[in-house]
């Protein structure tokens, strides 16, 4: 059978959602149209009139196979080129084997400077392998924790984990001292001068998205269906760091958590923000708070706040997912490619990288469970 690859648009819409009707189940957040919409469409590196997303269809108009892309610009030191993420790529069980999700990669390739992926398990992985991907150390994003109250461990034991052994290895830790000067302004939209907080990151950051206020206030103010805590510390007017958190709820139960999907700006800067998202956390009775990252920038000062990171099979010991909580394992590897500048991620190893869950699609909405 031959296949056409064309980028989506708004007319395939419908077809969309009974593809993914099909492979996920009538309940995914990828069959919600005005997320999708957004998701998949509104970033300002876009094209104007349809999606970066690829699809796949039949000789009968059907869709085969999708490989969703979320463009973005990529900064490897002081050049910028342009990216593009992998996210859920999908073939139809009718459909696989037959070289779908290959020709996906090829095209988007030809197309982009650099492409990437975060999560992704082994079979994929020798997809991109194939390709000459760079699997940085084979490292998956660093998970740090802190637990704020013993509800957390709950959560463990629902899981299958142990949750006497989860409260002496990651002990509730006591509330910190209030800060008598708040710093923290309340962020309603990102100015252009936030890419300050980036550029303090450097030289110890060589390879990031670029995080302009465009890009930001897609990805966090314009989201449809997340609402997220967002604070920065600005000094007459200049950016000095900002923050962005979101608060879960571990379905089926009443517990919930806080998560840090995204930060930047020095550290001395960025610590008074952790501050203000973990007394907000506590004040609403969370359990714990976790952040996920690539690179070292900030393990200093989650050191510093008493964060513990979460390695090996502790990994997931508390709920990765959270609508509905599921024991699941670590895939959290990211790999890059290029066909074009291969040679620009040679000497860039792990903790040259700083990617978060707000990069790709780590950091999703969720559907009522």
């Amino acid at each position: 059978m031959s296949y056409q690859y064309r980028n989506l648009t708004r007319s395939d819409l419908g077809k969309w959602v009974n593809f993914h009707t099909i492979v996920y189940g009538a309940n995914h957040i990828l069959n919600d149209l005005p997320y999708i919409k957004w998701f998949l469409g509104s970033s300002p590196d876009s094209l104007d009139q349809e999606y970066e997303t690829l699809i796949a269809t039949t000789e009968t108009g059907e869709i085969a196979g999708t490989y969703g892309v979320l463009p973005a610009k990529l900064r490897i030191r002081d050049e910028i080129f342009s990216f593009c993420w992998y996210v859920s790529g999908m073939v139809h069980p009718d459909h696989r084997n037959k070289g779908i999700g290959k020709k996906f990669v090829d095209i988007l390739l030809d197309k982009f400077d650099f492409c990437g992926v975060i999560s992704f398990n082994e079979g994929v992985r020798r997809n991109y392998e194939r390709f000459g991907f760079h699997f940085f150390e084979n490292r998956t994003l660093r998970r740090y924790i802190k637990i704020l109250n013993s509800s957390a461990f709950d959560l463990v034991e629902k899981i299958g984990f142990d949750k006497t052994q989860a409260a002496i290895d990651f002990p509730v830790q006591k509330a910190l001292k209030q800060e008598e000067n708040d710093r923290c302004a309340l962020v309603f939209a990102f100015e252009k001068d936030v890419v300050e907080c980036v550029n303090a990151m450097r030289p110890r950051v060589k390879c990031m998205i670029v995080r302009s206020s465009d890009f930001l206030n897609w990805r966090y103010i314009l989201n449809p269906r997340i609402h997220y805590e967002i604070f920065a510390i600005i000094d007459k007017g200049s950016w000095k760091s900002y923050i962005v958190a979101r608060r879960e709820q571990f379905q089926p139960t009443n517990i919930y958590g806080s998560r840090v999907i995204d930060m930047a700006g020095k550290l001395d800067n960025v610590i008074p923000l952790l501050k203000k998202i973990e007394n907000n956390a506590r004040e609403r009775g969370d359990s714990f708070i976790d952040y996920s990252f690539t690179g070292n920038y900030f393990e200093e000062c989650l050191n510093d706040l008493h964060y513990k990171e979460l390695i090996g099979t502790n990994y997931g010991i508390f709920p990765l997912v959270s609508s509905p909580i599921e024991k699941r394992e670590n895939h959290e590897y990211i790999c890059i490619g290029s066909k074009k500048y291969d040679e620009k991620l040679k000497d860039i190893t792990f903790s040259d990288l700083y990617f978060t869950r707000g990069d790709a699609d780590r950091d999703r909405a969720n559907r009522p469970y």
